[in-house]
């Protein structure tokens, strides 16, 4: 099976941008052990003030956050996903769109064969296939980035709807011998 690394579309420039949403939420709180703590929050977000605004559909930077569209989609995938909505607000033009925060379970799925850099960062990012299962969509443990992964199912999904601002980069997986498993 084939994993790709679902990033946001750094080419669009005018890509909205949530203001204020790390105050409200740490990176402590997205964890499978602490996310029912979001029950209690309102999530309502400004967004920074630009003369055009594309929202689209993965927001990477500062949280991840999908579109309520590609929830939707993730969600026929991986129905038991931990998700909480947030509400990006843009009081200027009067519009409010919704979104969500996720949290998608951490795999420690690297192979021996990664590479690092001095600074612990990845430099050649391998995934043992072994080690992952039969997973959809998750997030890769043991490395300082955050990365999404996809599966090629719903990789396939993505690209097949109308989505603004989503990239897909394919993953490379250690191969692993017939007569190995």
């Amino acid at each position: 099976m084939s994993y790709f690394i679902l990033s946001q579309d750094n080419r669009l420039l005018d890509a909205v941008e949530p203001t204020g949403l790390t105050e409200l939420l740490t990176k402590e709180l997205l964890t499978e052990e602490k996310v029912h703590l979001l029950d209690e929050l309102v999530l309502q977000v400004p967004i920074q003030r630009r003369e055009h605004v594309t929202y689209v559909d993965f927001i990477q930077r500062p949280i991840p956050l999908l579109s309520d569209r590609l929830k939707q989609l993730v969600v026929k995938y991986v129905p038991k996903m931990l998700c909480k909505a947030v509400v990006l607000a843009d009081r200027e033009q009067m519009r409010q769109d919704l979104y969500w925060v996720f949290v998608p379970p951490r795999i420690n799925c690297l192979s021996d064969r990664a590479e690092f850099y001095q600074d612990n960062t990845i430099k050649r990012l391998i995934l043992d296939q072994n080690k992952i299962g039969r997973r959809t969509f998750f997030q890769i443990d043991g490395i300082r980035e955050e990365h999404l992964v996809v599966n090629v199912g719903l990789a396939e999904s993505i690209l097949r709807r109308d989505f603004t601002g989503i990239q897909l980069q394919k993953v490379e997986l250690e191969a692993h011998r017939e007569d190995e498993m």
